[in-house]
């Protein structure tokens, strides 16, 4: 432009174009592990480095990454922060690209593991030592989590007698700490002292000596003694059911019983204390039959005597037929097929009850 006096303005000058360079690419998945305090993102081709922003209302510092990772290990403030990162260029092609959106980073620290875990056995306690900024403890039992608010467990709440292995971590309800790890695992044997059983009594169909079931039992130990204790020998039975049939009792008249919980025999159970004794007055079933002949060729099932019997019945195929003192049973008029046969023993109900049947048996005809 001239001074429009002594000089005039210039023509125009000859027309060119101008391309504004190109962005390079926004970073992509930015993401944070919190525990490593390690920032990543996706590379961009042409990037020759990146630029992390960290900021919140009350700080804000940028960093240069050659990677495509960038560590927060030196920050030593802990909060929420917002997180940034653009890629740099490096030459006049391409310019920088634009900040991916931020995202929050709740920056903080990692819990201490805990330290001298041990066991006590008699009270089946687990202990270990105080974590600083732990509200609660995690501990890992037979692949389930309990969670305790101080520093000692009582493992019978983890369940059934047995030896365990026992894993315990430090939690936080602060954004400001991250749960430890797992300390290292301590062998730990839950043994419990059996229930003494109770409520021993003969059953509705008055064939059993009954009680109630007590937790983590193997067997049971009966105790039976006939008419006067000092004056009888004491047998022992031994059951897995919670019942002790009348047929082991081969007299009439007065017991005097008691029972006893037991263990598997790997430690972790106790025998419990044997239950008070309880007196019955007991008729004796006969004893159960046993031996039994079927004979295909003269369709004739046979059985041996039961002493003290009065007669016999004999089920087939689910229907009772009366014998009487036979020691046989027809089955001439039985039809082809399959067919189940057993028997039991009659008593005069004064002396003894019926026995229970024998063992079922299985036949066919052609």
């Amino acid at each position: 432009m001239g001074d429009g006096e002594y000089y005039l303005d210039s023509p125009f000058s000859s027309v060119f174009s101008y391309a504004q360079p190109q962005r390079l690419e926004t970073p992509t998945t930015s993401s944070v592990n919190l525990k490593t305090r390690l920032v990543s993102w996706t590379a961009v081709e042409g990037a020759a480095s990146y630029q992390v922003l960290i900021e919140r209302a009350d700080y804000s510092s940028s960093h240069t990454a050659t990677g495509t990772t960038f560590s927060l290990n030196f920050m030593q403030t802990t909060g929420e922060f917002i997180v940034k990162v653009k890629a740099i260029s490096g030459t006049d092609e391409k310019r920088d690209s634009v900040y991916t959106n931020g995202f929050d980073l709740i920056l903080g620290y990692e819990l201490g593991t805990p330290t001298r875990v041990s066991y006590t056995p008699a009270i089946s306690l687990i202990t270990w030592s105080s974590v600083p900024h732990a509200d609660a403890y995690v501990l890992l039992i037979g692949g389930e989590e309990y969670r305790s608010g101080t520093t000692s467990f009582d493992l019978r709440e983890a369940g059934a007698p047995a030896t365990y292995t026992v894993y315990v971590r430090a939690v936080s309800d602060s954004i400001i700490y991250f749960d430890s790890n797992y300390s290292n695992g301590v062998q730990c044997k839950l043994v419990v002292t059996l229930a003494t059983p109770t409520n021993i009594r003969v059953d509705e169909d008055q064939s059993a000596i009954v009680w109630d079931a007590s937790p983590y039992v193997n067997h049971y130990s009966v105790y039976v003694s006939f008419g006067a204790v000092e004056d009888s020998d004491i047998k022992v039975f031994s059951t897995h059911e919670e019942k002790l049939s009348l047929s082991n009792l081969k007299k009439t008249g007065d017991y005097v019983i008691s029972v006893q919980a037991c263990g598997n025999g790997d430690g972790t159970t106790k025998n419990s204390q044997t239950s008070e004794e309880t007196r019955f007055y007991l008729i004796a079933l006969l004893e159960k039959p046993w031996s039994t002949s079927l004979n295909y060729l003269s369709k004739l099932y046979s059985f041996r005597a039961v002493e003290n019997a009065v007669g016999y019945v004999v089920n087939l195929d689910g229907t009772d037929y009366q014998v009487g003192n036979n020691l046989s049973f027809d089955l001439s008029g039985v039809e082809s097929g399959e067919h189940t046969i057993k028997y039991k023993a009659l008593a005069d109900g004064v002396n003894y009850k019926d026995s229970e049947y024998s063992t079922e048996q299985k036949f066919s005809f052609q």
